[in-house]
C-alpha cells in the first residue's frame, strides 16, 4: 500500500516538476491518501496460496510488455497497445483454462509497460524488468482499488519507475 502511494507522489512531483501548480497536485495527493487508507481499511487480503496463479500474472505483464514495446516499433505505440488488448480479451474464450482468466487485464497492465519510449527504458532486457517489476506489484496489489480506474496504468508507471531507479542507481 505504501509503495502504491509513493509511486503516486513520484508521479505528482515530476507533474509539479513539470508544471508548478502546487495546490492542485497538493490537493490531488490529499485524495489519493484519503482514498488509499479508504480502500486499506476495505480489502480482503490477499493470500499467498495460489502460488502459480501469481507467477502467471508476473508473466503475462512482462509478456504484454515487451509484445507491446515490439509492436510499437512496427506500427507505432497506440495501435501497439489496441492490439496487445484487445488480442489479449480474447484468450479467455480460445483457451479455457482457469490460468487464463486473469491473463487479459495482466496483458493490458504490461502492454501500459511497452508504451515506454526507448529514450527512458532502451532495449528490450530493460523493458522486460519493467514488466517484471510491474507483474509483482500486481500481485501485491491483488485486491486493492479493484473497480477504480487507473490501477493498472498506476502498476505499469510503478513497474518503469522502478527498473529507471534501478538504473540510475546501478550507473550513475
Amino acid at each position: 500500500m505504501a509503495v502504491i502511494f509513493l509511486l503516486q507522489v513520484a508521479f505528482l512531483g515530476a507533474i509539479v516538476m513539470e508544471k508548478t501548480n502546487l495546490p492542485v497536485v497538493l490537493s490531488m495527493l490529499a485524495f489519493i491518501g484519503v482514498s488509499i487508507v479508504i480502500a486499506w481499511r476495505n480489502i480482503t487480503r490477499h493470500t499467498h496460496d495460489h502460488l502459480w496463479q501469481d507467477i502467471w500474472l508476473v508473466g503475462y505483464v512482462a509478456f504484454g510488455a515487451v509484445l507491446t514495446y515490439w509492436l510499437s516499433t512496427i506500427t507505432g505505440t497506440v495501435i501497439a497497445v489496441g492490439v496487445v488488448g484487445v488480442a489479449a480479451s480474447f484468450l479467455p474464450s480460445l483457451i479455457k483454462k482457469a490460468w487464463v482468466r486473469s491473463a487479459p487485464s495482466a496483458i493490458y497492465c504490461g502492454a501500459f509497460v511497452g508504451m515506454t519510449s526507448p529514450a527512458v527504458l532502451p532495449g528490450y532486457t530493460f523493458i522486460l524488468l519493467a514488466g517484471a517489476a510491474a507483474g509483482l506489484l500486481l500481485v501485491a496489489s491483488k485486491n486493492i482499488f479493484n473497480g477504480y480506474g487507473g490501477k493498472l496504468g498506476t502498476i505499469a508507471f510503478g513497474g518503469v519507475f522502478l527498473v529507471v531507479l534501478l538504473i540510475e542507481w546501478l550507473w550513475h
